[in-house]
């Protein structure tokens, strides 16, 4: 049931809360409890926290996750979606090192289409502004994307 707002909202809300990335016991509150969420310390510095913030915010809306610290765990949870047929608050899964070869990746929202249709304005964790990892809206370029995925209630 979805008891605080949509996952989309619940990522705007930490956006306007200015979550950024502390490491070990300084980070912030949210992240720490999303890491509790999927059961790791947040000393854990192996895994960035897009994945995990990911899971919270679809967690406090009673969506569906995959409850992992892994982006490309996001393939295996709602549906496939076309590029065409998007809408904000769709899942953007994207790989990092290597498309088929590498367990790492970077998963946000989608915010908005850009005019020129090779980035799209993502919402999400860990994702670099102001010098700092942060929640943020960035145009992500679509040459790394795995997938966009739909996650409903």
């Amino acid at each position: 049931m979805n008891i605080r707002g949509t996952p989309y909202l619940l990522a705007q809300q930490d956006l306007e809360r200015g979550v950024f990335e502390q490491p070990g016991p300084e980070a912030h509150p949210r992240i720490i409890q999303a890491f509790e969420l999927v059961g790791m310390d947040v000393d854990d510095d192996v895994f960035n926290h897009c994945a995990v913030m990911m899971c919270l915010w679809h967690h406090e809306s009673g969506s569906e996750h995959p409850g992992t610290a892994v982006a490309r765990d996001w393939l295996r949870v709602g549906r496939s979606v076309p590029r065409h047929k998007s809408r904000p608050s769709d899942v953007f899964v994207f790989w990092r090192e290597h498309p088929t070869q590498s367990w790492m990746g970077h998963v946000a929202m989608s915010a908005a289409w850009s005019e020129h249709n090779i980035s799209h304005l993502c919402i999400g964790a860990n994702q670099r502004q102001a010098g700092r990892d942060r929640v943020c809206q960035k145009d992500l370029l679509l040459d790394k994307l795995l997938d966009i995925r739909r996650i409903t209630p």
